[in-house]
């Protein structure tokens, strides 16, 4: 992909989570006058706003299993759909069980544009991993030992790279260093 290309791709894939910013600030900052307009409480219009969330969370095993069939692009395109049909009814919904679907429609855009945003930054960015400093330091703490120890495996290596207090994963994964081997072993 040309280099202007992969710009102006980049935009438009941040521009996603804008999108989806000013959908939470949307519901988040008119929650009064939604309360009002349905006439319901400031609690009610809360669960509203939490519709985003379960949108999102059912959309992830929806659109999972539509990415591999019907491709990234499509997916993209109707959680896009989805957030133009949220923006534009919101203002005309007439009563909370309406607002609540527009929320959950809101959380289904959102997971279908996560399910083709993340592999599009991957594939902007593949080219391998530069480290730049052959001496990591996980300063004492087990979980930093175990993902400095992983992503010096993906990291694009000429030299040694030297990993200290790397004794450290012994607090919650003791055998991290052999199991990690055997798994190599196995590749």
């Amino acid at each position: 992909m040309a280099k202007n290309n992969s710009r102006i791709l980049t935009i438009c894939l941040y521009l996603n989570y804008f999108v989806h910013g000013i959908g939470l600030v949307v519901l988040a900052q008119n929650m009064g006058n939604l309360a009002s307009y349905w006439r319901v409480s400031l609690a009610e219009v809360s669960y509203v706003i939490s519709g985003v969330g379960w949108g999102r969370l059912c959309g992830y095993f929806f659109f999972s299993y539509l990415a591999d069939k019907v491709g990234r692009k499509k997916i993209i395109f109707s959680g896009m759909l989805a957030y133009l049909v949220f923006f534009f009814a919101l203002p005309f919904s007439l009563n909370i069980y309406l607002g609540y679907f527009l929320a959950m429609l809101a959380g289904l855009a959102n997971s279908a544009l996560d399910l083709g945003t993340y592999p599009s930054f991957m594939e902007l960015g593949n080219r391998p991993w530069q480290i730049k400093n052959r001496h990591l330091d996980s300063h004492g703490d087990h979980r930093i030992a175990m993902t400095l120890a992983v992503a010096a495996l993906l990291a694009d290596c000429s030299q040694p790279i030297t990993l200290e207090q790397a004794d450290s994963v012994q607090i919650s994964y003791p055998d991290f260093f052999q199991d990690l081997d055997q798994l190599l072993m196995n590749k």
